[in-house]
């Protein structure tokens, strides 16, 4: 925990470990690696550590992590461990590596019913804030330094596996410098008072959530992308999907059509070409529709 002294400067003290099954710390990395061919290729890693036992688990993405993988990721942590903690601590600056949604994953529709029907509690730390997170900054750290650095990559499910087989004869089976107990000794006992996993999940369309902002637009990869006049309410969001290279944008209660654009691959503008669906454009004054009468 962080406090000021009378000379502005940051101090910290230690606190104590959470209760088991209490806490799971998230955060994210990239890592380049080799290929057999000789190449490079960046994959896209998760790394979590339970903060009571120190017991750890990795998984890696060939694709930037979306607000759907990011929970199959999610999911598979849970079904490693075998249940789900009542807490997870993740970094706000962290969440820009989930790429699609530009640092506002936490705040999508998908992301929060996944949340309610896992059932735990999500605190998000602020920036500079070791004290919170410091346990999982070790483990990416660890994981592309330790496991991605000196590995070539064939495959991502071979490469997967190799790295929980790493964790298990490294990271959770060696004393941990503070603790002074091993991982997978005290996760033996923590993973009882773990929540059991809620069945019958299944997993979103592989598709984006946005929110609509005040201006009716949404963004996307640092471009705006607009909707017909009146698309905007307080909380309102809308579901993206690309196709090949269009960008098309419906309503999340029945996916019918908003918009459809040409994905730009410019930075910080404005596209404007959408075409309004029926259902939005009727119920619009005529002088708002795309082509108007002179």
């Amino acid at each position: 925990m962080a406090y000021l002294t009378g000379v502005a400067t940051l101090e910290y003290e230690a606190i104590p470990d959470p209760p088991m099954g209490f806490q799971l710390q998230l955060d994210f990395g990239e890592k380049k690696v080799r290929t057999e061919s000789g190449s490079w290729k960046k994959l896209y890693a998760l790394g979590a550590v339970l903060s009571h036992s120190r017991h750890k688990y990795g998984e890696w993405s060939e694709t930037p992590l979306t607000t759907s993988f990011l929970m199959g990721m999610l999911m598979n942590c849970f079904s490693f461990y075998g249940g789900v903690p009542q807490e997870i601590v993740i970094d706000q600056d962290a969440l820009m590596v989930v790429s699609e949604n530009d640092g506002e994953i936490i705040f999508t529709h998908q992301f929060e019913q996944f949340r309610n029907k896992m059932g735990f509690k999500l605190w998000v730390c602020r920036k500079g804030d070791p004290e919170s997170k410091g346990r999982i900054e070790a483990v990416v750290k660890y994981l592309k330094q330790g496991f991605a650095a000196n590995r070539t990559f064939t495959d991502i499910s071979s490469w997967n596996q190799s790295c929980l087989d790493w964790l298990d004869r490294t990271a959770n089976r060696k004393v941990h410098g503070t603790t002074k107990k091993v991982p997978a000794e005290v996760f033996a006992l923590e993973k009882q008072y773990l929540r059991p996993v809620p069945s019958l999940w299944s997993l979103p369309k592989d598709s984006v959530t946005r929110s609509v902002r005040k201006d009716n637009t949404i963004l996307y990869k640092s471009n705006r992308y607009s909707l017909p006049i009146g698309t905007y309410a307080p909380g309102k969001e809308v579901r993206l999907k690309i196709v090949e290279d269009k960008l098309v944008l419906m309503n999340i209660e029945d996916d019918s059509l908003i918009a459809e654009h040409q994905l730009s691959s410019g930075k910080g503008e404005l596209i404007r070409t959408e075409i309004i669906s029926e259902t939005m454009s009727s119920t619009l004054p005529a002088c708002t529709k795309k082509f108007c009468e002179p």
